[in-house]
């Protein structure tokens, strides 16, 4: 598949050892902004889609999501950077510092001011970009994206056969769009790492959803298989329900608590999606889940454009 090179892989694990003591169980985490480019988890996804834009001569962009997308903010950093024009159809408040860098950066943002107005913002950006634009899906998920996905659990499964960590018995990540856990899912059973992968939603319905990650899964184990690499096997999923709380992007009680254990261990977790995840780890090592227990730490880091600006 093609593939522009933007972040350097694999991203560090480590043992987080304030946290496994608080908690009375072995806790390490895979940290994403620590891949050497703005974004986290979604320069996984952008490197094979925008190889893949570019691979077919594409030169326009579209994609969508809430107001306060990250995903959104990645796509215009790292598109820009190789050469193409954005558009964005988003739904819901846009912070300041966002439009702040959109408009440095030349984004064209379609915003509606409701979240639930983000498939109307969509079809509004795709009419505005043209007809020779390419559009990526929101969060990154469902296409080429979930294969960075899958080197994430690839990565894991590699760490534990080179002794840099041990087995997992359960993976915790925050699911979205799901293409993340979905991927985090295929790539580590490609290489026998079968632990179970708790996807905790911090999305409406029908996002976030085991239903959702599970044709996410099915079709990137199809994708893999029509590039000849085997892809048979499959990690169980769980999903948890319990953390969405008051809404998206409101955080509550269990959620304040799990950042500012993690923040023991230099976690700077969002309230939007790292904090809720981690607060599902939390209750679960204290219900006595086995252990060791690993968190796929998202987080786009702080600095969305190497000095241009600041997106929280």
């Amino acid at each position: 598949m093609p593939r522009l090179e933007i972040g350097r892989w694999p991203t560090p694990i480590r043992r987080l050892d304030h946290t496994s003591s608080a908690l009375g169980c072995e806790v390490w985490a895979k940290t994403e902004e620590d891949c050497g480019a703005w974004g986290g988890n979604k320069v996984r996804k952008l490197e094979y889609l925008l190889g893949a834009a570019r691979s077919s001569g594409a030169r326009k962009l579209v994609t969508y999501g809430a107001g306060g997308s990250t995903w959104a903010v990645a796509t215009a950093l790292h598109a820009k950077t190789h050469g193409f024009e954005v558009t964005l159809g988003l739904g819901g408040d846009v912070p300041a510092p966002h439009r702040r860098f959109y408009d440095r950066m030349g984004t064209r943002v379609i915003r509606l001011a409701a979240l639930g107005s983000v498939p109307l913002a969509a079809a509004l950006a795709r009419a505005v970009a043209g007809r020779n634009a390419r559009v990526l899906p929101a969060g990154g998920s469902g296409g080429a994206g979930d294969l960075g996905s899958a080197h994430a659990g690839i990565e894991i499964a590699e760490a534990v056969e080179r002794g840099e960590m041990p087995a997992p018995a359960n993976a915790f990540v925050a699911a979205g769009t799901g293409g993340t856990a979905a991927g985090l899912a295929v790539g580590m059973a490609m290489r026998a790492c079968h632990c179970g992968v708790v996807a905790v939603r911090v999305t409406p319905r029908p996002l976030g959803t085991l239903k959702l990650i599970d044709r996410r899964m099915r079709a990137l184990r199809r994708r893999l298989n029509d590039l000849r690499v085997p892809a048979a096997g499959m990690s169980f999923i769980q999903g948890v329900d319990s953390q969405f709380g008051p809404g998206y992007g409101k955080p509550h009680a269990a959620a304040l608590e799990a950042a500012e254990i993690a923040g023991r261990d230099g976690l700077a977790l969002d309230l939007t999606y790292g904090a809720k995840a981690f607060a599902a780890l939390v209750d679960a090592a204290r219900a006595g889940v086995d252990g060791p227990i690993l968190f796929l730490h998202t987080s786009p880091g702080p600095e969305p454009d190497r000095g241009m600006g600041r997106v929280p």
